[in-house]
């Protein structure tokens, strides 16, 4: 899969704008504030909204106001990515739908032959704040003003409704979830401690809140849940029955949360199918497979090099393999920027007792080192250790 274009409305600086076109290779070239850096920013945007194969994202990571074009928060921003497929990747999702829906393998053979797929990604502003997919084509052209015979097949749509209502469903999916983590990362004896409280005073209503605020992320923490956690508490009589308790309230939690994904849409998506009341399988692989291409985006501000990598170097002389990658990274930097790398155990130990390691540039620790070098190292070792295949 490659990524072939780019098009972007009412991000930022950007009205509309798009890149056509896109090579192995490619150079933006502009004035300044023109809006380069936004594009990128789009690119990884659209990658950190799909991570994981979802059609919504709860919390993108662009979407406050001045991500909006000129501050104008009635429309949401759109992101449209276009990939050109590879045979065997057109015909795995043509595969998945038939598996899927059987009756529809007729229409599949009747696809036409573009390998081109695009993805469309909205971010809603305020109060509803997410992101979601509103539509996912397959075929047609990406060249403005180019006639094609390509027929464009809608692989998923969502209009405004039916984001809203998946929007709400993942929502109250997400705080189950949530709920059923931090049920499980109590500490029961924490919560002894109230009960003791409880039958003391003879109150009905434990500070929980204030305890968890103190303790543990209390932002999903709901009335019920703690009015479920107050009852349980009041009525164990043993450690192990509140242990019980606790466990049964994040089992149930959790299969909420299921249950509530899978509750049939009241606005129903477009599919290849037709209208549905559910998101098919094969949308979901299918996001999944463009969310798999690991991007690296080179933000203009990085953790400085230091331990980490030094640890992720040491690593490789020890490992199956490792000595011959550390040779091909030692020989890039070496070409690169002149200077020799190398990596050792420490004679201090950590905080913890642990063994760490120290990265030399020409012989001296790289925080020894100018920031040009440990600048330039930082990106090489970010794209040797990743290995993206979008830079």
């Amino acid at each position: 899969m490659k990524l072939e274009s780019v098009s972007v409305k009412r991000f930022r600086s950007i009205d509309s704008g798009e890149l056509i076109n896109c090579g192995g290779f490619n150079v933006l070239i502009g004035k300044n504030n023109s809006g380069k850096s936004n594009i990128l920013s789009v690119i990884d945007t659209f990658f950190k909204c799909i991570r994981g194969g979802s059609v919504i994202t709860l919390n993108p990571s662009v979407g406050k106001e001045l991500d909006f074009f000129e501050r104008e928060i009635h429309l949401p921003i759109e992101i449209t990515l276009t990939f050109f497929l590879s045979i065997a990747e057109r015909d795995t999702l043509i595969s998945d739908i038939v598996t899927e829906v059987p009756q529809m393998k007729n229409a599949v053979e009747g696809i036409d032959s573009s390998l081109r797929l695009s993805a469309t990604l909205n971010i809603n502003p305020t109060p509803n704040y997410f992101g979601f997919i509103k539509k996912i084509i397959l075929g047609g052209t990406i060249k403005p003003g180019v006639k094609t015979t390509d027929i464009e097949r809608i692989i998923f749509s969502a209009n405004e409704n039916a984001a809203l209502e998946l929007y709400n469903k993942f929502s109250r999916s997400y705080q189950r979830n949530k709920e059923s983590e931090l049920l499980l990362s109590i500490n029961i004896d924490d919560l002894r401690t109230f009960q003791r409280v409880i039958r003391a005073d003879g109150r009905e209503h434990l500070p929980l809140r204030s305890f968890f605020s103190r303790r543990y992320s209390s932002d999903e923490v709901n009335d019920e849940l703690v009015q479920k956690l107050e009852s349980r508490i009041g009525e164990s009589t043993s450690l192990d029955d509140l242990k019980s308790e606790i466990n049964t309230l994040a089992s149930r939690s959790k299969e909420e949360a299921l249950a509530i994904k899978k509750e049939p849409l009241i606005n129903k998506v477009g599919t290849f199918a037709g209208e549905q009341s559910s998101i098919p399988n094969y949308v979901q692989n299918l996001l999944e497979q463009i969310s798999s291409m690991k991007v690296l985006y080179l933000t203009e501000q990085r953790k400085q090099i230091g331990k980490e990598e030094a640890k992720r170097l040491l690593s490789l002389k020890v490992r199956r393999g490792g000595p011959k990658i550390l040779q091909s990274i030692q020989e890039t930097v070496a070409a690169l920027l002149g200077v020799q790398i190398d990596v050792f155990e420490s004679d201090s130990l950590s905080i913890r007792g642990e063994t760490t390691a120290e990265l030399d540039v020409d012989n001296f620790l790289v925080q020894m080192n100018g920031s040009g070098i440990r600048e330039a190292l930082r990106l090489i070792l970010d794209f040797e250790f990743e290995r993206p295949n979008i830079l």
